[in-house]
């Protein structure tokens, strides 16, 4: 009897590249060499992996970021999100698997001072055509996962910034997403909050939340199951 086949990869990047034009004070017309950020990018995640990108500033972190989270388009190469070459989908259906099966963390806590932390929290589920009732009963079981029940009431401005990011968590897995992309997501706290959202972001993915993290500090990597490091624009195992 043959065994079953293996899941499919969740995310699978395949000789990615993307380039820029050169600054404006760069450019000549000599010169319309464009810029390479990344060059030739693999990278393959599974459902239930929990990998950290590691990099310097400006070694295209944030770029890799935002191709995977469908935010941006490889110039080349093949981008496959849940089964389909999304570097050749059209933009409806980017903008509609991105709001479905990706959830995004940042720096900047992004969110909305005038309202509730549940009410920023339900705004995960805007977009997906959810009730009202539907979004506000996820985002209720959102904060119950992360700790900020209690809070629930409290406006952004009165909050500390561990509770911020744990709200901006809440908000990206509210609506259940595949996958979760973080980038820098300890980078405005100190470390204590910085290791509580660390924490948190392991809890997430013992049950079984698929997490990336772009960072740019060994301490943050080294919390995450698998690390890759990001070089001139490829990417290098790191030893585990």
């Amino acid at each position: 009897m043959s065994s079953p086949l293996a899941p499919a990869p969740l995310v699978v990047l395949d000789g990615v590249s993307r380039s820029f034009p050169p600054p404006a004070d760069q450019r000549s017309t000599r010169s319309r060499d464009s810029v390479e950020v990344l060059s030739r990018v693999d990278l393959v995640v599974h459902e239930g992996d929990y990998t950290a990108v590691l990099g310097r500033s400006g070694a295209g972190k944030s770029t890799l970021l935002s191709v995977v989270g469908l935010l941006d388009r490889p110039t080349s190469g093949r981008h496959v999100f849940s089964g389909l070459d999304m570097a050749l989908a059209p933009d409806g259906v980017r903008v509609a698997r991105r709001a479905e099966q990706i959830g995004f963390v940042f720096q900047a806590f992004h969110l909305v001072a005038g309202l509730s932390v549940l009410e920023n929290v339900a705004l995960a589920g805007l977009y997906s055509g959810r009730p009202r009732s539907r979004r506000l009963a996820d985002a209720r079981l959102a904060l119950e996962t992360v700790g900020m029940s209690h809070r629930q009431d409290a406006f952004p401005p009165t909050l500390s910034g561990g509770e911020r990011q744990r709200t901006a968590v809440a908000r990206a897995v509210a609506a259940g997403p595949r996958l979760l992309l973080a980038d820098e997501p300890t980078g405005n706290l100190d470390r204590e909050n910085a290791d509580g959202v660390m924490r948190l972001f392991a809890d997430l993915n013992a049950a079984g939340q698929t997490i990336l993290v772009i960072t740019h500090d060994d301490a943050v990597a080294a919390r995450a199951r698998r690390r890759v490091r990001l070089e001139g624009g490829r990417l290098h195992e790191e030893d585990a």
